[in-house]
């Protein structure tokens, strides 16, 4: 079973060893776009008036991502912030509030998160959207599957069209939306037919969701991804991206 979280919702988590030491809070989580996983995560002190740490945490070095706290083995593993933020060659790119578009032109909506797997790697899995008309005429916020690759043309996020039609209207339900669409992906990149001769976009909705706004039922994609931070205030993104809040971007570049 696919374990979600948003990546907002990491921001201000402590930092803990397995002894018991809490060590710092998480700053912004930064992620590799092309890869499609967490980095790591820069670090402030705890309390109110601590600010950001030189340290990071490499996401490599964490222990396990729970839900109340990042495990870590020891401060050993802390090491600087170049670390996880890196070199900045993946370039730059407005995460939360930015424009979503398909890779056939359609705007679908703003991206307000990003959803990671709670797992060893740090997958990004998808992100939260508030939809417009052409994915939703009720203009909810929803869930959408990221594709194989991070695509970002300029301040847009390009999402495969079919991932459209793999929605999820909360987060317990999105997993198993990113496994239908995973199934999807395989299905064509296998070039192998449906039943009945159809192609995956014919198949039918998962655990019953019709698509959104009167789509196709069940398509395939191939296409982008990303990655978020907290939810006060916004950012670029660096080697990957980061992003911390829900608001317009602010922070400083390379990090949530």
């Amino acid at each position: 079973m696919i374990t979600l979280m948003l990546a907002s919702d990491l921001t201000g988590r402590e930092v803990v060893t397995l002894s018991g030491d809490a060590v710092a809070r998480v700053k912004d989580t930064v992620f590799d776009a092309a890869a499609g996983r967490i980095t790591g995560f820069t670090l402030s002190g705890r309390g109110l008036l601590a600010g950001p740490l030189r340290r990071s945490l490499p996401f490599s070095a964490v222990h396990a991502l729970g839900p109340a706290a990042v495990m870590i083995p020891s401060p050993a593993v802390l090491d600087d912030r170049e670390v996880v933020l890196g070199s900045g060659t993946a370039g730059r790119g407005s995460v939360i509030g930015a424009p979503v578009i398909t890779d056939q032109g359609t705007g679908i909506g703003t991206v307000r998160d990003v959803v990671v797997e709670a797992g060893p790697r740090g997958d990004v899995l998808g992100f939260e959207i508030a939809a417009n008309d052409d994915l939703d005429a009720r203009r909810r916020m929803v869930f959408i599957p990221r594709g194989q690759t991070l695509a970002v043309s300029g301040e847009a996020l390009v999402v495969p069209a079919q991932a459209r039609h793999f929605v999820a209207e909360d987060l317990p339900s999105f997993g198993a939306q990113v496994e239908a669409f995973r199934t999807g992906v395989r299905r064509l990149q296998a070039d192998t037919p449906v039943t009945g001769g159809t192609s995956v976009a014919g198949d039918p909705p998962v655990n019953g969701n019709p698509p959104m706004n009167g789509g196709t039922p069940g398509n395939g994609g191939v296409g982008g991804d990303t990655s978020v931070g907290g939810r006060t205030s916004p950012h670029e993104a660096v080697p990957g991206e980061s992003v911390p809040g829900k608001t317009p971007p602010g922070g400083e570049g390379g990090h949530a």
